[in-house]
């Protein structure tokens, strides 16, 4: 339960470490506000999930021919998903925009994104096509449903990828404070391989119960250690920002 509750909490308080380290921030780092804030927004939204899905499902309730699927039920999922990819984003982006030195890695980091986005697709394409076959025929909006969940499937891994690549870039230029990139570099190729090893579980059977137990606690570990160290990034004063600067997105 502990490990359930620690990235949420996590990410409920990125908001408030950006701004205690930074209170200028939302003139001086408006994206990168923004992309914490939806990452906070995020987690009330799976919290309220709870209690609203029986609500969302008695007022949409699903159709006989397709009963796994509550209209407006799997709506409010969608609409988290993408709210999540769209944080994430705006995440990379404003540690990217924070930026002032040059990039000293070369161009290994920028590979991290279309691989895992690659990645991604295929086991994307892979869920849709084994969840549209069946013995019989399968509701066009079933079908429809498990390619928005596969494309923002897509959006999550690949934007947690971007992260992970301009954070990267950021440690190796030597950007401050060297800490907070090194935990935030850390911290989002943990995430991007704890999505990449649940994706594979997916589409990949597992087998025996205790392998199954070993890859669930595997799970809760990296989401937690992830989401723990992306927090310690800001608390440590990610990013450092130029006091004499007019932008320090620029």
């Amino acid at each position: 339960y502990v490990l359930q509750v620690v990235p949420a909490l996590a990410a409920v308080l990125l908001p408030a470490a950006l701004l205690a380290r930074h209170p200028d921030a939302p003139s001086r780092l408006p994206i990168l506000v923004v992309g914490t804030m939806l990452l906070a927004l995020v987690q009330g939204l799976f919290i309220l999930a709870g209690p609203l899905q029986p609500l969302l499902a008695s007022i949409a309730p699903p159709s006989e021919d397709l009963p796994q699927l509550a209209p407006l039920a799997s709506l409010y999922d969608v609409l988290t998903l993408l709210i999540a990819g769209i944080g994430i984003l705006a995440l990379g982006l404003g540690l990217s925009r924070a930026r002032g030195y040059e990039d000293r890695s070369g161009r290994w980091p920028a590979a991290i994104v279309p691989v895992a986005a690659v990645f991604a697709t295929v086991v994307a394409v892979i869920s849709v096509v084994g969840g549209s076959l069946g013995a019989g025929p399968v509701p066009e909006a079933y079908v429809v449903y498990l390619g928005a969940d596969g494309l923002l499937g897509v959006l999550r891994v690949s934007a947690w990828a971007y992260v992970a690549a301009t954070a990267l870039r950021g440690w190796r230029a030597g950007e401050d404070p060297i800490v907070g990139w090194r935990l935030i570099a850390a911290a989002s190729v943990v995430i991007v391989l704890t999505l990449a090893l649940i994706n594979l579980g997916g589409i990949v059977p597992i087998d025996p119960s205790g392998l199954v137990e070993a890859y669930g606690w595997v799970v809760l570990w990296g989401f937690a250690l992830g989401n723990l160290a992306l927090l310690a990034a800001f608390v440590f004063g990610l990013p450092a920002v130029d006091p004499w600067g007019e932008d320090g997105e620029g």
